[in-house]
């Protein structure tokens, strides 16, 4: 059981994790080096700043990014421009990628259900729901340039809201009571009730254009990575099952 688990989960991300690293080489990036080029107020011809070290580093976002703020110290080390960043970036949209993709296998054990790559699908449709869009609805990715709430507080959020967002899907899809599945429509909109953390003030040196194509750019690509982790997933698991 837990080898089913485990293999399918690393495949899955393994696979999902290179397509999708492929996918914000050519989306996300060419976005958030534009947006490096704003930092402080002006735009710059050059940059030193790195995904990897960046809060707002495209490969990590769920929902949101702790973007840098002005007079905040820079990092002692960050990989170089060209294939080293894009490889720490790639490396850890895999290791993002199968801890996604252990959730939903672990999701398939759990149900002791018939699971192939359809049925995954929309598991991941589920997990992309809860992980990514919902809490985007309070924290939407940003850009570096953008200010932020305190990084503890955005964070116990997103968790709340996943969590809460979870536990709603399952009572809408597996509840037969009408009290649950009301209880699931006020756990979806509790979170949202409360307000996520923001900053006092709203400022930003990034153009609106390049933000707003960023927000859309980085959801999408957590569409697609869910998409594929479902699909990859269920099918493994099916297989290793039989």
């Amino acid at each position: 059981m837990f080898q089913r688990i485990f293999l399918s989960a690393i495949l899955a991300g393994l696979l999902g994790g290179l397509i999708v690293t492929a996918l914000h080489h050519v989306t996300t990036t060419p976005l958030i080096i534009e947006a490096e080029k704003y930092e402080g107020g002006t735009p710059k011809s050059e940059t030193k700043a790195s995904l990897y070290q960046s809060n707002a580093h495209p490969y990590l976002i769920l929902v949101h990014g702790n973007a840098h703020k002005e007079g905040e110290s820079s990092p002692e080390w960050s990989p170089a421009d060209g294939i080293e960043r894009t490889a720490y970036s790639g490396l850890t949209t895999i290791l993002t990628a199968i801890g996604f993709a252990l959730l939903l296998t672990s999701a398939y054990a759990l149900s002791n259900q018939s699971v192939n790559g359809r049925t995954g699908v929309m598991c991941g449709m589920a997990g992309f729901a809860a992980i990514a869009l919902a809490p985007s609805l309070g924290l939407p990715p940003e850009l570096p340039g953008s200010a932020a709430a305190d990084l503890v507080s955005r964070q116990i959020w997103w968790l709340i809201t996943a969590v809460a967002t979870s536990i709603a899907i399952a009572l809408l899809v597996f509840a037969n009571n009408w009290v649950l599945r009301a209880i699931g429509v006020i756990l979806i909109m509790a979170p949202h009730a409360i307000g996520a953390p923001h900053p006092e003030g709203y400022a930003s040196s990034v153009p609106a254009e390049i933000q707003g194509h960023f927000v859309t750019a980085s959801l999408a690509c957590n569409f697609i990575l869910w998409s594929l982790l479902g699909w990859f997933s269920g099918t493994f698991y099916k297989k290793f099952s039989a």
